[in-house]
């Protein structure tokens, strides 16, 4: 009799334990969060270095560092480790679509030919959609080249 109360105890045991473990298994385990370090200095609300996660969005990097109307940067990836300086409009910034050949020529990296390029391309289409519609016309690529160009001129 006691042989028999033993058996059927372990085995009663044996299926709680057993139905446990099958039940954890069921359950979704959040995934792992990983962090990212990014500074952000210039023209903004919140200059600082933060911890975010990886899956953050440039709009929401934006939105968390105070991007302000008058700041101006170049497109960016996302990366551990990033570093974003925010430039700022000039007061009297040259408006592209109104500008003289002098005024576009005096822009960084412009100069003579990409003036006209500029001229050329607002006489037959009226103007830029945005900025990377005008740096595909004119030709420019480099990131430091464009944010200096954007801190002086501004698209209509």
């Amino acid at each position: 009799m006691k042989k028999v109360f033993f058996i059927v105890v372990f085995i009663i045991i044996s299926l709680l334990v057993y139905f446990n473990l099958r039940q954890k298994e069921n359950i979704m385990q959040p995934e792992e969060i990983t962090y990212i370090t990014v500074t952000a200095s210039g023209n903004i609300d919140k200059p600082a270095t933060y911890k975010v996660p990886s899956t953050i969005t440039e709009e929401e990097l934006l939105d968390l560092v105070g991007v302000r109307p008058t700041s101006v940067y170049s497109d960016f990836e996302i990366y551990d480790g990033l570093v974003l300086n925010f430039g700022e409009v000039v007061d009297n910034p040259i408006v592209i679509e109104t500008a003289t050949f002098e005024e576009l020529d005096s822009l960084p990296e412009i100069g003579e030919s990409r003036a006209n390029k500029i001229i050329e391309y607002l006489k037959t289409k009226g103007g830029f959609k945005d900025w990377d519609e005008f740096f595909s016309v004119v030709g420019i690529s480099n990131s430091e080249d464009k944010l200096r160009i954007k801190e002086q001129a501004i698209l209509r």
